[in-house]
Formats: C-alpha cells, structure tokens, sequence
C-alpha cells in the first residue's frame, strides 16, 4: 500500500505539460541535447516549436550574452556558456518562453517579490533552478532566503 501511495505522489508532482515543447535546429532537425533537457525539467514548459540557434549573434547586444529568447519562438544558446553550465542558460532561456507565454501575474508577482532586479530575469533564473530541483536551490545559488521560499517560488511556477 505503501507503494502505491508512493507513486500516485511521483505522479501527482510531475509536470503535466512535458512534451509540449517541440525544440529543432535550424534546419528543422530535432536539437539536442535540449529537448531531452526540456523533456526531463520538473517545471510546466511553454507550448510550441522553438529554433534553438547555437550563435549568439543573433541577440542583438553589444556585449556577446550566454544566450537569449526572443518571443518570435527561438533561443539562442553560445557555445560557450561560461560562467554559466548550458543546462542552466537553456532551461533559464525556455523560462523566458514560459514567461512570454504565462498568465500576466506570475510575471507581476516576481516583479513584486524581487523589486531590486529585472524580474523577468529573476523568473528565468528560478525557472531554471526548479527545472532540475523543485525542493532544493543549487548550492551555489544564494539568491534564496531559504528552502522553504525556494519550493514557495517553484510552486508558484508551477501553478
């Protein structure tokens, strides 16, 4: 009984919208290693076919990012990520399609949460964190009060 009780949990917390992201290179072909990324996230995903382009050229900003999302349906990832590891720059850029996507007071209530920072950027980062751990911030990241307002932020993204 145990068992089952256990399952029905596993279930119950994974994300209902896995697959409904479609990613391709530019030629159309499937891009991996981020749909098998975007696949296993534990986070809604946004809805559509995205290009993932491995130039960031194509941003636009004068210093060269880690990578960038653009609501036309394509990210950009460097090839290169550093400082950041590529898993994190894809899941933080497939959070800003989720934000462009998302109901207008998730972007609000972040915004109202973390009034000193760019709160679309601030989404995207959490995004990203929950993606791979929806009970615990890397331990790295400092930019969460506690666990418990870490899981508070994922649940909010979740909903």
């Amino acid at each position: 009984m145990r068992y089952l009780v256990a399952a029905i949990a596993v279930l119950a917390l994974a994300p209902s919208s896995a697959g409904a992201v479609e990613l391709v290179n530019p030629d159309g072909s499937r891009a991996e290693p981020y749909q098998t990324w975007a696949n296993s996230a534990r986070v809604p995903l946004p809805a559509g076919r995205f290009v993932v382009h491995r130039d960031t050229s194509i941003c636009g900003y004068a210093v060269d990012p880690s990578g960038c999302a653009h609501p036309d349906g394509w990210i950009a990832i460097a090839r290169d990520t550093y400082p950041m590891e590529p898993r994190h720059t894809f899941l933080h850029e497939l959070g800003h399609h989720f934000i462009f996507q998302g109901p207008e007071w998730k972007r609000a209530w972040f915004k109202t949460v973390f009034p000193d920072t760019y709160g679309d950027e601030r989404f995207a980062n959490v995004y990203a964190e929950c993606a791979v751990s929806p009970y615990r911030p890397r331990p790295a990241t400092s930019a969460y009060k506690s666990r418990s307002f870490y899981r508070r932020l994922c649940r909010i993204i979740a909903a």
